[in-house]
């Protein structure tokens, strides 16, 4: 029996800069820190029953790859060429869908359980890869590489997203009294309130009030507003133009509003 735990993660900027369209053109760059709440994933294989098993929110019992539901483990076993005599549980520490980046944490996970059942080796940054490649290329979920990074990786790092598709790891170290200063001033509360991650970018809005925001909105395919605040777009970063121009946050509430 395999069991793999992975952390979930809480970004706190360059969200936006981790997708293709934005590191494809300019150099992404996030920071994040792993919590302590886990995805936990069980493999067992089953040599005396030729069956797929799968266990999430909901059970899974088919004959062959192709019948699961859950696309991450689909598309993950048939890529892997895995068609029978395994079981494969997942348990977490909190509900899905709540911004924690759990999905990814789920995804690296089945990998990394996947690859020891196969009896592969990958460093950490293969792992990242090979999660990556799993959401976005075989599940064609419109999705950045942050998360899975974050979850590979653990800790307190900046993830750099080159336009070559390397990523440079940079841990954050820090020492135990700053630590505990940060998590003293730092509150994490559950609103309820659940949110899809694949959400579409042509759809979607970036607000800022630099050239630079509005060119980070160009690169990722959104609409942009330029709020007039701030810079006001005065910085001269990039010869770039907004989609909108508003006055204040309230008018660019009102602009989205519009449009959803």
């Amino acid at each position: 029996m395999i069991v793999v735990k992975v952390p979930m993660r809480i970004s706190f900027m360059g969200g936006g800069t981790d997708l293709p369209g934005f590191f494809h053109k300019s150099e992404g760059r996030v920071l994040s820190a792993t919590i302590n709440k886990y995805v936990v994933l069980v493999i067992n294989p089953t040599p005396m029953n030729n069956k797929i098993s799968i266990r999430y929110s909901v059970s899974e019992t088919v004959d062959s790859p192709e019948q699961i539901q859950n696309t991450r483990v689909r598309a993950a076993f048939l890529d892997l060429g895995i068609k029978s005599n395994i079981e494969v549980g997942s348990f977490a520490s909190i509900p899905a869908k709540i911004g924690l980046g759990s999905s990814s944490s789920f995804s690296v996970a089945l990998i990394m359980g996947l690859y020891d059942y196969l009896g592969k080796r990958m460093t950490k940054s293969d792992i990242a890869e090979a999660a990556c490649r799993l959401e976005i290329e075989l599940v064609k979920e419109p999705i950045g590489k942050q998360d899975q990074y974050a979850a590979t990786f653990g800790g307190f790092n900046v993830f750099t997203f080159n336009p070559d598709d390397s990523v440079n790891v940079e841990p954050i170290i820090i020492d135990f009294q700053k630590r505990k200063e940060i998590e003293k001033h730092a509150i994490l509360f559950f609103m309820g309130l659940k949110r899809e991650a694949d959400i579409s970018l042509k759809e979607s809005f970036f607000i800022g009030d630099s050239t630079r925001d509005i060119q980070t909105g160009k690169n990722a395919k959104t609409k942009t507003i330029l709020v007039e605040t701030g810079y006001a777009g005065k910085d001269r970063g990039y010869d770039v133009k907004a989609d909108f121009k508003v006055k204040n946050l309230p008018a660019a509430v009102k602009v989205v509003k519009r449009y959803v």
